[in-house]
């Protein structure tokens, strides 16, 4: 192992990945740092050719940073899956047990990926006396990317088999997904300086990935949506205050207040009393004539 690292240690900027790997400082290291940084991607190419310089990294590499460094990371937010509603109260946002999953600052200073969004999925929590939890939905896209692409794997995606069930008459959550959007209009949006609030504005062509590999190119955007918690007992025995709650914290929308839970909502999103008892009358009557 010794022999190995020291030959590494001959290539270009191994050093530095080593350094930066491992925890080794060495004024040869932030030299050398400081030289990639004036190189462009071809000079770089061309003096590391013939060399090993990424053979420690097992999982592969993803790519090259806005360093110019080969990077690999795991864009995994399993930590902000929801959990299933219980028979005495709601199920937790974005709450995967012990896990952790990293910050946006974080992730975007070491990688070249731009979030969009990372917010709560809305209308996702399984609908219940009890709701579900609300799992986490992030949407990115490149940036400052020197090879002007991003490779990818998928895993983790067999939540629509097995995502969070609803119990006694509970809705189930809305399962995890990963979602590629090639060639839409994100960069003409990030210039006009407008946020990405529905990925319906992005435009382009979306494919739903399974247990695959991928390319993030530019103008790409993946989107993707963790584990929502599955819900316990009658929607329509939810209290409404508690459902407006939800409608104001962007768990559901009005029209899922409204069409799932019987509960209606002025513009102001004020609870209305006499329309939630009407409403939820209707809801009644029709379950009653699907029975028949």
């Amino acid at each position: 192992m010794k022999r190995s690292v020291r030959s590494i240690l001959a290539g270009i900027g191994a050093a530095a990945m080593l350094s930066a790997a491992f925890g080794v400082a060495s004024a040869q290291a932030a030299s050398d740092d400081e030289r990639l940084l004036k190189m462009n991607w071809d000079e770089i190419l061309k003096e590391a050719r013939g060399q090993t310089v990424r053979w420690w990294m097992w999982a592969g590499d993803a790519g090259v940073n806005q360093y110019g460094r080969f990077c690999v990371s795991a864009l995994g937010h399993g930590a902000l899956d929801g959990t299933g509603a219980r028979s005495y109260q709601d199920g937790v946002d974005s709450w995967g047990g012990h896990l952790s999953c990293a910050n946006v600052e974080w992730f975007e200073m070491n990688f070249p990926v731009l979030y969009l969004f990372r917010r709560h999925a809305r209308d996702g929590a399984g609908a219940g006396k009890f709701r579900g939890g609300a799992g986490a939905e992030t949407a990115h896209t490149l940036h400052d990317a020197p090879e002007g692409k991003l490779k990818g794997v998928t895993y983790g995606v067999a939540g629509l088999r097995n995502s969070g069930q609803g119990i006694f008459g509970g809705y189930p959550g809305a399962p995890s997904i990963v979602v590629l959007l090639e060639d839409t209009r994100v960069r003409d949006l990030i210039q006009q300086n407008q946020c990405v609030e529905e990925m319906e504005d992005l435009g382009g062509k979306s494919r739903l990935l399974g247990y695959s590999e991928f390319d993030l190119r530019k103008n790409d955007v993946l989107y993707m949506r963790v584990a929502c918690g599955g819900g316990y007992g009658d929607p329509l025995e939810r209290d409404p205050q508690l459902v407006a709650g939800d409608v104001a914290n962007g768990v559901f929308s009005k029209e899922t207040a409204r069409d799932i839970y019987g509960v209606v909502l002025d513009e102001q999103g004020e609870l209305d009393p006499a329309a939630t008892e009407g409403q939820r009358a209707v809801l009644r009557e029709e379950r009653a004539e699907l029975k028949e």
